[in-house]
Formats: C-alpha cells, sequence, structure tokens
C-alpha cells in the first residue's frame, strides 16, 4: 500500500473541489454485464469498493440513514430504508440502485466533501453480479503494513514551522524532511533525520510521511514533528568536540590562538608550550623555559609575538613562528593576568599585589610605567588594545574600569559595569569592551567612547525561564487585578440585590394589602347579590302566592258565574211556577224570597271574588315590578362581584408576580451573597498562586545573580559577532554580540580552576585553566531522535498528526488526529517516556486541525474540520464549553496571553475573536479573499498575524478590527507561519516551498530560502 501524500489542511481547504469533474451527464449510469463462472469475492472485490467510496459516511461512528457498511453483516441488515443487499434479487438491492442513480439521490453525491466518486458502470457490474451470485460475504483481512516509499525532494511545501523560544533557529517542515534554520540570517544550521528510514531517492528524512505539525518545547531544547500514526522528540544535543588527534587534546594549561584562527599555543601537562598548525593538525614547536608553572599567555595580535609569565615571575617573549625566545625578564613577583599588546611592544601583567606591571621592549624588555595605573593596589583583571588608539583597559575593585592610553599614560574614560569585576576583552577589530563582573553581567561597552551598549547575563534555558516567569507575573498580576475588580463588582452587586430584594417586598406588602381591600370589596359585593337573590327569591314567592290566590279568585269567580246562573234559572223557574200556581204563590214566594237572598248572596261573594282577583292582579303587577328592579339589582350586583372577583384576580395574579419576584430577587441576593465569598477564595487562591509565581521569578532572577555565575573570563570570536564567558562555577555560555541573547550554555564537568579562561577556535569554544585539561565544545547544536510516540502499524494516535503542542512547563505534549469526515481526537503524552498521559477521546466530529495550550497550561484549546472549537480542561478531561460560529474548518487557533481570548482561523476567510470565559464571540475580522490557514497573537499584545491562501500576512489589532500592516508572499498558497517570541521576526511557508521571513515592525522581507 502507498499513502499519497497530502496536508489535510489543504484537503479540507479544498474538498470542495474534490469532484470537479462536471455534473454526470446521465442517470441512471449504465451497469455493465458481467459474465464469468469465478464468484465475485466480498472481500477482495466488493469491501474495497465500499472502503474507498461508501464507509466515510456510513460507518459505526457516523451512519448515515442508519447504515453502516463496514461489514457483510452490517450491510444486510441495512438501514432507515432496508436492507443495502438482498441475496440474488437486484431489484431489492438499494445499494445498487442508489450507486446507479436509479433510484435517486445518487450515492457517494456530487457534491461530497471527502472526495468519493461514483461507481464505474464496470463496478456496478460486478457489485449486481455478486447480488444475483447470493452476495456471499467473507473475512475482510487486517490492513497489511504499509509499504512506505520515497517521498521526492520535489515535493516541498511547507505544512508546518516553528521558532524556537531564544528566537534563534525556525523549523521547517518540506515533504518529509525538516531543516532547521537560523532565524536572523535564513542560513541552514542542521537537518532531523531519523536513522531508521533508509531512503532510495534523495535526502534523508525525518518521517516516512508528510511533515504536518512542528512544535518546539518551551525550553527550546526539543522538537516534535508529526507524521503518519506518530510524534518523533528530537533532542539538540551539543557535545564535546574534543578530537584525541585535535591540537587542543594535550592542553593541560593556558591558552592562547592567533588572531586568524591558525594557530594555537597551550600549555601542557609538563608547563612547555606547545605551538600547532590547526587545521593540520600538525605540532610546529615546543617552546621550553619555564621552571614554574605558567600563570599568563598571550598572543600579539598584529606582530609575530607570544608571551608567558609562570609563578616565579619569569616572563618570555616568544617569536611563534620559528619559536624563538626573543628576550626574558625576572618580574621578581608572581604574575598573572597577562597581556601582550598588539604590536607585541607592550607587555602588561598584575602581580601577587594586584598591581600592574608593565614592561616594553621588542629584543630587551625593560619595565614601564603609566601614570594613571600608579595607584592601583586592587587590580582584578586586564587587556591591552591598539584600536581605535594604543590602549590599557584595567579593572580595579575601587577605581572600576578605566581606559588608560599607552602613549601618555594618561585616563581616558571609565566604564561603570555596577560591580567589581574579574575579567575583560576587547573585540579584534577594537570596537568592542566586555566587562564580565562578579554580578554575572558582561556589558559591553563602545570603545571610541564608553557607551554602553549591551549586557549579557543568563543561559538560554535561564533566560527563557525568565521571560516565561516575568509574563507569568504579569498575567497573573493582571488576573488578579481583574478577579479583586470582579470582587468589588461582586460587592456591589450584592448591595443592589439586597436593595432589590427590599424593593420589591416592600412592593409585595403593597399587594398584600390591596388583596385584603379586594377581598373585603368582593365579600361584599357577594353578600349583596346573595341578598338581592333573596329578596327576589322572596318575590317570587309573593308574586307565586299573588298568583295562587288570584287563580283561586278566579275560579271562586266561575263557580259563582255558574251558580249564578243555576240560581237565574231558578228564580225563572221559580217565577214561572208561581205564576202557573197560585196556589203555590206563597211556598214558592217563600223559595223565590230564598233564592233571591241566596242570589244577593252569590252576587256579594262574586263582588267580593272580583275585589280579590284585582288585588291579587295588582299583587303580581307590583310583584312583576318588583322583581324586573330586583332583577336589575342583581344584575348590577353581579357585575360589581365580577369586577371584585376580576379586582380580586388581578390583586392576587400581582401578590403571585410580586412573591415570585421577591423569591427571584431573593435568590439573586443569595447567589451574589454566595458569589462574594467563593469569589473571594478565588481571588485568595489566585493571590497564593501569584505569590508562587512571583517566588518562582525571585528563585530565577537569584539563580542569574548567584555567586556561582561571577563572570571569571570573557572573549570575542574574530568576528566580534560571538562573545564567551565562563563562570566561577566553571560554567560557559555564548551569546550573540549583537542582540545580546544567550545561544548556548555548557557544563564543565572538570569544574573550576585557579585561573580559567575561554576562547573560541573557529566554530569551537575552548574552556581552560591552570593545571587542568581543556574541554572543547561544538558551537553548532545536533538534533538526535531521542523517541517515537506510536507507531504507523500500531498506534495510540488514530491517524495523522495535524496539530502539535507542548505544555508551559514541556513535560507533556498534546496530539490533535483523526480520519477526516469522521472523528477528531486528542491525546496528551509524557514528553520523558511517551505514555499517553490523558485520552480527551473523540471530541470532534471531523479531523483535529489546531491545538494550543492556555498559556498557564491549564486548559487546551482545539479547532477542527468540524467547523468548532472546543475548551478542554487538562484536570479531568471534560470539555468545558464549545465555541460555534464558523461555516467552514477551523485551520488554525491562537490564545491571547491574558488567558481571556482566543481568535480562530478558518476556511470561511473570517478571524473570529472569543470570549473564554463566556464562549461569546467578541468580533468577527473579514476582508479575506481565500482561506485562512494559520494565525498567531504577537507576543503579549492583542495583535494578530495571519496567513492567507491568496499569498498575503496580515497583522490586524483584534480590539477594534483595524488592519495594520502586510506581507507579501508573492501569491504562495500559504500554510504556516511562525512569530518569534520577542516579536520581531515573521516567517511563512507553503505550496511553493519557499520560507520567508520579515522585520515585523515595517513589514520588509529579510530573506527567501527555496
Amino acid at each position: 500500500m502507498i499513502l499519497q501524500p497530502i496536508h489535510f489542511a489543504a484537503a479540507f481547504l479544498l474538498a470542495s473541489f474534490a469532484f470537479s469533474g462536471s455534473v454526470l451527464a446521465e442517470l441512471p449510469i449504465q451497469i455493465a454485464d458481467i459474465k464469468r463462472d469465478k464468484p465475485v469475492d466480498f472481500a477482495s472485490e466488493i469491501y474495497p469498493l465500499l472502503k474507498q467510496n461508501c464507509l466515510a459516511c456510513h460507518h459505526a461512528k457516523e451512519s448515515e440513514g442508519g447504515l453502516n457498511l463496514e461489514s457483510h453483516e452490517q450491510m444486510l441488515k441495512g438501514g432507515d430504508t432496508g436492507p443495502a443487499a438482498v441475496a440474488k434479487d437486484v431489484g431489492a438491492s438499494l445499494i445498487l440502485a442508489r450507486a446507479s442513480g436509479s433510484e435517486e439521490p445518487l450515492m457517494p453525491p456530487e457534491d461530497n466533501t471527502v472526495g468519493a466518486k461514483p461507481l464505474t458502470p464496470e463496478q456496478l457490474g460486478l457489485l449486481k453480479l455478486w447480488i444475483e451470485q447470493g452476495a456471499v460475504g467473507g473475512e475482510v483481512k487486517s490492513a497489511e503494513p504499509i509499504a512506505w516509499q520515497p517521498i521526492p525532494e520535489s515535493v516541498r511545501t511547507i505544512y508546518a514551522l516553528a521558532v524556537s523560544p531564544d528566537n534563534r533557529l525556525v523549523a521547517c517542515g518540506r515533504g518529509n524532511r525538516v531543516a532547521i534554520y537560523d532565524l536572523p540570517s535564513g542560513q541552514e544550521v542542521g537537518r532531523l533525520i531519523d536513522p531508521s528510514i533508509e531512503s532510495t531517492s534523495g535526502p534523508a528524512a525525518a518521517d516516512v510521511d508528510m511533515i504536518q505539525s512542528i512544535a518546539f518545547s518551551p525550553d527550546g531544547n526539543r522538537i516534535a514533528t508529526g507524521g503518519y500514526r506518530t510524534v518523533r522528540l528530537w533532542k539538540k544535543t551539543i557535545s564535546s568536540a574534543t578530537d584525541p588527534s585535535a591540537p587542543i587534546a594535550a592542553a593541560a594549561g593556558l591558552i592562547a590562538i592567533k588572531a586568524d584562527n591558525t594557530q594555537v599555543a597551550f600549555v601542557n601537562a609538563i608547563d612547555d608550550i606547545e605551538i600547532w598548525d590547526v587545521a593540520g593538525k600538525k605540532r610546529l614547536h615546543t617552546l621550553t623555559g619555564h621552571a614554574d608553572a605558567i600563570s599568563g599567555l598571550d598572543w600579539a595580535s598584529e606582530s609575530d609575538r607570544l608571551v608567558s609569565c609562570d609563578r616565579g615571575g619569569k616572563i618570555i617573549l616568544w617569536q611563534p613562528s620559528d619559536g624563538k625566545l626573543i628576550a626574558q625578564i625576572d618580574a621578581g613577583a608572581s604574575l598573572s593576568r597577562m597581556a601582550l599588546a598588539h604590536d607585541g611592544n607592550l607587555i602588561a601583567a598584575i602581580d601577587f599585589e594586584r598591581k600592574v606591571r608593565l614592561w616594553r621592549g621588542t629584543d630587551k624588555l625593560e619595565p614601564a610605567e603609566l601614570e594613571a595605573t600608579k595607584p592601583i593596589a586592587d587590580a582584578t583583571a586586564l587587556t591591552l588594545t591598539g584600536k581605535p588608539a594604543p590602549m590599557a583597559v584595567i579593572a580595579s575593585e575601587s577605581a572600576g574600569v578605566m581606559l588608560v592610553g599607552l602613549a601618555d599614560g594618561k585616563l581616558v574614560r571609565k566604564v561603570d559595569h555596577g560591580s567589581p569585576v574579574d575579567a575583560l576583552a576587547i573585540s579584534h577589530d577594537g570596537t568592542q569592551l566586555a566587562t564580565g563582573g562578579r554580578d554575572g553581567k558582561t556589558r559591553l561597552w563602545k570603545t571610541e567612547n564608553g557607551e554602553a551598549t549591551g549586557t549579557l547575563e543568563g543561559d538560554p534555558d535561564t533566560q527563557i525561564l525568565l521571560a516565561m516567569a516575568n509574563r507569568d507575573v504579569n498575567r497573573q498580576k493582571a488576573a488578579v487585578t481583574r478577579l479583586e475588580a470582579r470582587t468589588g463588582e461582586l460587592e456591589k452587586s450584592l448591595t443592589t440585590e439586597n436593595e432589590a430584594v427590599k424593593k420589591v417586598a416592600e412592593e409585595r406588602d403593597k399587594s398584600k394589602e390591596k388583596v385584603a381591600e379586594e377581598e373585603k370589596k368582593f365579600t361584599e359585593a357577594v353578600a349583596k347579590v346573595t341578598a338581592t337573590e333573596g329578596n327576589i327569591a322572596k318575590t317570587n314567592t309573593d308574586m307565586k302566592t299573588a298568583e295562587t290566590k288570584a287563580t283561586e279568585a278566579k275560579n271562586k269567580i266561575a263557580e259563582q258565574e255558574n251558580l249564578k246562573k243555576t240560581v237565574a234559572e231558578q228564580v225563572a223557574q221559580a217565577k214561572a211556577a208561581r205564576d202557573k200556581v197560585a196556589e203555590m204563590l206563597a211556598a214558592e214566594e217563600k223559595k223565590y224570597q230564598e233564592a233571591v237572598a241566596k242570589m244577593t248572596a252569590v252576587e256579594a261573594e262574586l263582588s267580593k271574588a272580583k275585589t280579590e282577583e284585582q288585588a291579587a292582579t295588582k299583587a303580581i303587577t307590583d310583584a312583576k315590578t318588583q322583581l324586573d328592579t330586583l332583577t336589575k339589582q342583581l344584575e348590577a350586583d353581579k357585575k360589581a362581584s365580577a369586577a371584585a372577583d376580576e379586582a380580586k384576580k388581578k390583586s392576587d395574579a400581582d401578590l403571585a408576580k410580586r412573591e415570585q419576584a421577591l423569591a427571584a430577587a431573593s435568590q439573586a441576593q443569595a447567589r451574589a451573597a454566595a458569589a462574594v465569598p467563593a469569589h473571594k477564595a478565588i481571588v485568595e487562591a489566585e493571590k497564593r498562586r501569584s505569590s508562587l509565581i512571583e517566588q518562582r521569578l525571585v528563585s530565577i532572577q537569584k539563580r542569574i545573580a548567584d555567586p556561582a555565575n561571577s563572570v571569571t573570563a570573557v572573549a570575542f570570536d574574530s568576528a566580534g559577532k560571538r562573545i564567551a564567558t565562563s563562570h566561577l562555577a566553571g560554567s560557559v555560555r555564548t551569546y550573540d554580540a549583537a542582540t545580546g541573547n544567550p545561544l548556548a550554555a555548557f557544563d564543565d564537568q572538570i569544574g573550576a580552576g585557579t585561573l580559567q579562561g575561554v576562547a573560541f577556535l573557529g566554530e569551537q569554544v575552548c574552556h581552560f585553566g591552570a593545571n587542568r585539561p581543556t574541554s572543547v565544545w561544538s558551537l553548532s547544536a545536533t538534533w538526535r531522535l531521542e523517541r517515537t510516540i506510536g507507531a504507523p502499524d500500531d498506534s495510540p494516535i488514530s491517524d495523522r498528526v495535524t496539530a502539535l503542542d507542548f505544555r508551559r512547563d514541556g513535560l507533556s505534549i498534546a496530539v490533535g488526529s483523526g480520519p477526516p469526515s469522521r472523528f477528531g481526537d486528542i491525546k496528551v503524552f509524557a514528553v520523558d517516556s511517551g505514555q499517553m498521559v490523558r485520552d480527551f477521546g473523540e471530541v470532534h466530529s471531523d479531523t483535529v486541525l489546531g491545538l494550543r495550550f492556555s498559556p498557564d497550561g491549564r486548559s487546551l484549546a482545539s479547532s477542527s474540520a468540524d467547523k468548532t472549537i472546543r475548551l478542554l480542561n487538562l484536570t479531568d478531561g471534560s470539555v468545558i464549553r464549545s465555541l460555534e460560529g464558523h461555516t467552514h474548518h477551523v485551520l488554525s487557533l491562537a490564545w491571547q496571553d491574558d488567558l481571556q481570548t482566543i481568535a480562530s482561523a478558518s476556511a470561511d476567510q473570517n478571524v473570529k475573536v472569543w470570549n473564554v470565559e463566556t464562549g461569546q464571540q467578541r468580533r468577527t475580522i473579514g476582508g479575506f479573499s481565500k482561506e485562512i490557514t494559520a494565525i498567531a497573537f504577537l507576543q503579549q499584545s492583542a495583535q494578530v498575524i495571519t496567513a492567507c491562501a491568496d499569498g498575503q500576512l496580515r497583522l490586524h489589532d483584534t480590539t477594534n478590527g483595524k488592519a495594520i500592516r502586510t506581507f507579501n508572499a508573492s501569491g504562495d498558497f500559504l500554510f504556516a507561519l511562525a512569530v518569534s517570541d520577542d516579536g520581531k521576526t515573521l516567517v511563512a511557508g507553503g505550496q511553493n516551498g519557499i520560507l520567508r521571513a520579515w522585520t515585523v515592525a515595517d513589514g520588509k522581507q529579510i530573506y527567501e530560502v527555496k
């Protein structure tokens, strides 16, 4: 298997163009008619088709439509719409229908982002034949070991860059190779080479796969590179350069080097002086003449003269070209710290009384004096120079550092180092003076006017620790200040909440009173309605009684009317009978009188009944009138009652709202009350942390100022570009003379001697002393492979390593990976052991593309092709929050040093600035014409630098979104950028493989490295 190298960021950026072959001309795709007797094998013929074109979207982690095609069983089981394949039933096999386009939608779809392509007619025919033959399964063999093949040197795209914390180096990945460049000059100074990788074409490589991520450790002593399922850790090694066959190997005492670095003189084990040719490794002369231990040795810079002295006080002037002894003199005192003038005509030394002694002469040595040096009785160091004028530079504990003219012996000037000086050196061109003090500092001065030009202090590791500690202190102070301000806000908030509770309680009490009033009104209204209803009931009863009486009266009237009729008939009959029967007149008269009387009584009763009827009718009318009045009164009372009820309900509702408001205010008050002590506890914890950080800073400062760091010797290289210092405890350091930055530190296992010296010999630095072997180190560091985490065939890392970051203490490294379109996972490994110490799991649904520890190392931020950013808690592995808002892959992210802000760069052509505490967007910066591939904050500022696919790098202010400066990369499709820790230099690279560097301050390009 050959893996085609492709950078994930580039793949994701170009994913939308992956299926650029235009829309299929016609659907469905024709299915080829394949004829063969041999059964179609699922494992070797069908599964590879599925793996290549279907599994990206139909696997266990992401089974679109419920369909998983990772196994034969899952395929037959099918998804939401049924089985994908049905044995011997082509028509019922959905996989063929969708793959051919006979049933929409076509699978894989044309707009997919994983590069899957529709099956060809022949592939469809093979799938159809397999189904017709019974869709038989088979064992899918595990993947064979990857057969890696050399990546040609022509593959030069730069996908990853990193700048060392000391601002000296830039690591640049091209293909599977990594080159190390000197950041200021762009000169290549090293390569990362894995000796286990065999390459039949091109140079030796750092990996078998494309390098897609690079990171320097915080101390700059390690580089991590990411490959396929592996992380390689490379360690900087500065080894002893002493070669047994080299001239310096025999040195056992002081050393002097000729100005042009072609010859070296040194004291051997029996106090002879040997002169060697450096390039030819040949001894030229052996100088004998000292009977005591040699305590001084110096080579004139512009003449054929060498001087030596011993503890007995003998001084010898030599001609090193032929080894001839020119002159000698007995000083009469033990001497040390000897110096020879540039022309060889003046010798200076310090005697045991710490006085300055001088001798002049070319063939004969005569004592001499300089007026300005006569009072000195506590000299600690001296040197001589001929430029810009012949001068002696003398360090004295009481008088400081004096520059004395050799012609007139007068004081030219003084320089104030700030502490006693025990070491002096002047550059070969005479323009710079270096003073090494007991304060551990080396200060640089212009010899022409005594102007201070720089201070050299500490070693690279200590300076990095010091810079980190200063940043930590400043950041923590700002954090404590913010927290303390927040304390005031919380206390103010608590006061506000207390006032709010009081006000809401007052409103609630008023509402209670109103509810009581409305309750009383409602009760009275209800009572009035009840009374009215009672009156109506009584009136109804009276009316019914009147109606009953009226009915009874009517009935009685009807009865009397009937009776009247009957009686009338009887009267008529009686009258008729009277008329007929006279004789019966009397009898009938009686009956008549009775009938008339009865009639009179009936009429009286009738009249009475009519009167009663009229009274009843009137009572009914009166009752109806009263009933109407009472009914209207009842309606009014009911309305009043309903109004009172509504008012009561409103009062109840208002009271309920007031009660809720009071409860909410009380809860807010409780939260505010609880927040104050909780926040104060946080403030106290952060103050304690601040104290610890400040103690660490003080500890580092004390380490730098430790008396063991007292400078005992100092030397310039021949070009005046580098300075070497030795220190009381025996360590040696080198510095950049122009910037003052530490370059390297060497721990001399031999330790300090009674008299120490340091010197450059070409690209080596020598540390020597009286009666001790010489230590020599190469000035060029090498990088060796320390360990490899994971392996292509067996690794805890899921896929290509697309993001790396060291934690601030350098003890662990975070690794981001993940197969495209499936998931993105993050793991943290211990640097010293390679063991996994935290597994965040599949925190993203697509490949992780950016990964950065917070400046304090307590949390981790990741960005992914799934368009999201995750903030992760390193302590428990939990997701603190997700930042969502980008509409395309989030290709890079960066933390601002304040811990409050993250900036992210996306393929959606936008930079977003986020509030870490709330997860809210602070700002979106647009105006980019293409994908933004990388982003970094500039030092501890709020300014960010971005790299864009349009070949431009841009500097923006995140506080207002304004563009500050543009850096032109000549249209290169940029993938990577890095900014030096001092904020001065920007480097970037991309598709064309050119490493470019600019000065940040003015945007000027420094160099291009192809």
